[in-house]
């Protein structure tokens, strides 16, 4: 399972299921992980299996870019998986104004319930093919696990990572759809480049062993009522426990090899890959995008955010009714009420097309009411649009920081507080210091989630302080003073 956004939670409540009983376990995205969680690995291979090739492209331009540019090349069918909604609805009206498709030659898979009960998606699901007159297929994740796809006639099957940092199993999973072999298909992976390029010597095992340890350890010293914090701020280790206070290795190795992946340098991650996944790359140094700027994709995701906006300030309690019936997240659903009304169909189409943003929403609503926001809109909304992913987070940090300083609940919170007050006066006392100084300041202090949170996140609980932090864009060095 690849969906990172639901990942921590199925593993909470799938795993402990396996305490006490014999497991054997089917994967075809091996991690060497397993072996620190006490598996035995048995690797099974076909005999004189064929290497699935690819191209790799780097480009750090805008996916919309990258597509729009790799779209004008195509000769046959093709697949473009990219996990941007937002993005793909920009490419579908650009390529057909743009006269490259036709509208009703293009199918758009997302994870909406509407999508899954169409005749193109159960197509696919128990045909393995897709209709006669599709050109162009569009995808994000859905399809990464559980679909096969058994045709001929693509030319162009093209995976786009978003991410600078990413995980090596949606690659290998989205390029294993296609069952049958094809000397015409051809197989493109478009990466970004980070600027540091050097080589990790990032143990996983050895950095497991430390922090299972260190989880254990803390949960020893401890109550078992008072183990797991009341706000899950960033120095809790909740993520990384049951809801019984028992130390979760499972997710811990899953972190691990978050942390290994985030240092990977871009020859290390496509050395993994050819490694322990059966495929063969071919990097063409030749590609060269010129930096161009589509205005039309610009003007459409603004008025997009703007709708979003509009509607769920202006026509909130309708927006809830269309979820409730349309959304596919449970805990979404058993909180809402569906009332039997008749919807706005404009209001209805854009909820059910924009249905993730919607939840999203709804879900960060709810986490800052609980911590007393009495308007979450005054953080969520800016203006008339709506905020950002990073604005959120900053200010979902500084409420949590400021509940785990002045309202410390139970004898974890306590110890968190003392964690982010003895940081502070370190790097006070510091006066001067490093990104990497900081960061083992943190693993000392035995917090262990430290490598999950980014420089500005820590310059900002500093800050909460009463202390000024400024860093030398040159040297790097970070001054830190009241």
């Amino acid at each position: 399972m690849t969906a990172n956004g639901f990942k921590r939670d199925v593993i909470a409540e799938l795993t402990p299921h396996l305490t006490g009983n014999k497991v054997i376990g089917l994967t075809g995205t091996l991690q060497q992980i397993y072996t620190s969680l006490g598996y035995k690995l048995i690797n099974v291979e076909s005999k004189q299996q064929e290497k699935t090739e690819i191209e790799v492209r780097y480009s750090n331009l805008r996916p919309f870019d990258i597509c729009l540019n790799h779209l004008k090349t195509v000769t046959g069918k093709t697949m473009i998986r990219l996990n941007e909604i937002t993005t793909i609805k920009s490419l579908i009206r650009q390529v057909v104004k743009n006269k490259l498709y036709k509208k009703s030659e293009i199918l758009f898979l997302h994870s909406t319930k509407e999508v899954k009960q169409s005749k193109d998606f159960k197509r696919l699901a128990h045909r393995r093919c897709f209709a006669d007159n599709i050109k162009l297929v569009f995808t994000t994740s859905l399809i990464d696990e559980g679909l096969s796809i058994d045709q001929s006639g693509f030319t162009d099957v093209a995976f786009m990572e978003t991410s600078y940092i990413p995980r090596p199993e949606p690659a290998k999973q989205f390029f294993a759809r296609f069952r049958n072999k094809d000397t015409n298909r051809k197989n493109f992976l478009y990466l970004r480049e980070k600027k540091n390029q050097n080589k990790t010597r990032f143990e996983p095992a050895t950095e497991y062993s430390y922090n299972l340890k260190m989880l254990n350890d803390e949960v020893a010293t401890l109550d078992k009522n008072d183990v797991l914090s009341t706000y899950k701020d960033l120095f809790s280790s909740d993520a990384y426990l049951y809801e019984d206070s028992t130390v979760n290795p499972f997710y811990l190795a899953y972190s691990v090899t978050s942390v290994l992946f985030m240092y990977f340098n871009a020859g290390q991650f496509l050395q993994f890959l050819e490694t322990n996944y059966n495929l063969s790359f071919a990097i063409n140094s030749d590609f060269d995008l010129p930096d161009v700027h589509h205005i039309e994709d610009t003007q459409f995701k603004k008025q997009l955010k703007r709708d979003i906006a509009g509607a769920w300030l202006n026509e909130n309690g309708d927006v809830l009714n269309i979820l409730a019936f349309h959304t596919q997240d449970k805990g979404i659903k058993a909180n809402l009420t569906i009332q039997q009304k008749r919807s706005d169909p404009r209001l209805l189409q854009l909820v059910i097309s924009n249905i993730k943003r919607f939840e999203k929403l709804y879900k960060c609503s709810l986490t800052l009411s609980s911590f007393g926001i009495e308007d979450p809109n005054t953080i969520l909304i800016n203006d008339d649009t709506l905020a950002s992913d990073d604005h959120y987070k900053k200010e979902l940090l500084m409420v949590k920081m400021e509940a785990v300083v002045f309202d410390p609940k139970n004898a974890t919170d306590k110890k968190n507080k003392e964690k982010l007050t003895t940081f502070a006066v370190q790097c006070r006392e510091k006066e001067t210091l490093t990104s990497p100084k900081m960061f083992r300041m943190l693993k000392s202090l035995r917090v262990i989630n430290h490598k999950a949170y980014n420089e500005k996140m820590l310059f900002q609980v500093l800050e909460w302080f009463n202390l000024t932090v400024t860093k030398d864009k040159i040297t790097g060095v970070i001054k830190c003073f009241e």
